[in-house]
């Protein structure tokens, strides 16, 4: 029987979403409850809005493997990447990020508490090491946590776990970003 057609009889089911992350997702838990599956609800994202005008956040591009942790209220973990959720079925795991994360699970439970975290794996063996690094570090996309992760900066060290780098934060112009890739290119970053 195929897993798409077990789901449907246990009431798992893919709906189809209008905009991004609409609905419901079906994803596989992880870390505690391997196998187990769950339903997580998504809120439909808001509209973006207008630049221009308003304040922005400017983060370096990071070359690596998409990640992200899902944690609910009691601390239960899923983890994915951009497009499955992980197991640790044989090329279940992305470039060791679940093995990662669930030898971490209840440091990162308690750093980044209930929620979606999202970020890029970055290290030896992913995506050529462009960054040369050491070892293999997860890189937070949300910027707002900053000073909590600041906070914790020594969990963090040892847990590998950082925000990806801000290279602007302000009022958003239309030279900006020119401005962002100047200072890349002469090696200022």
């Amino acid at each position: 029987m195929s897993n798409k057609k077990l789901m449907e009889e246990h009431g798992l089911v893919f709906p189809r979403s209008e905009g991004i992350m609409a609905g419901e997702l079906t994803v596989t838990a992880a870390g505690s409850g391997v196998g187990r599956s769950q339903l997580i609800e998504y809120t439909k994202y808001p509209k973006t809005p207008r630049l221009y005008g308003g304040n922005c956040v400017i983060t370096e591009k990071l070359h690596g493997t998409n990640g992200t942790l899902i944690f609910q209220k009691d601390g239960a973990m899923t983890c994915g990447s951009r497009n499955r959720a992980l197991t640790r079925e044989k090329n279940g795991d992305n470039h060791g990020f679940l093995a990662w994360a669930a030898e971490r699970q209840r440091e990162l439970f308690h750093i980044l508490g209930e929620g979606v975290h999202s970020g890029e794996w970055c290290g030896p063996g992913i995506e050529g090491n462009k960054h040369e690094l050491e070892e293999r570090v997860f890189f937070l996309f949300d910027t707002t946590l900053v000073q909590k992760l600041d906070h914790y900066s020594s969990q963090c060290a040892e847990l590998q776990l950082w925000h990806v780098p801000v290279m602007y934060e302000g009022k958003f112009t239309p030279d900006i970003v020119a401005r962002m890739m100047d200072e890349l290119k002469m090696g200022r970053r």
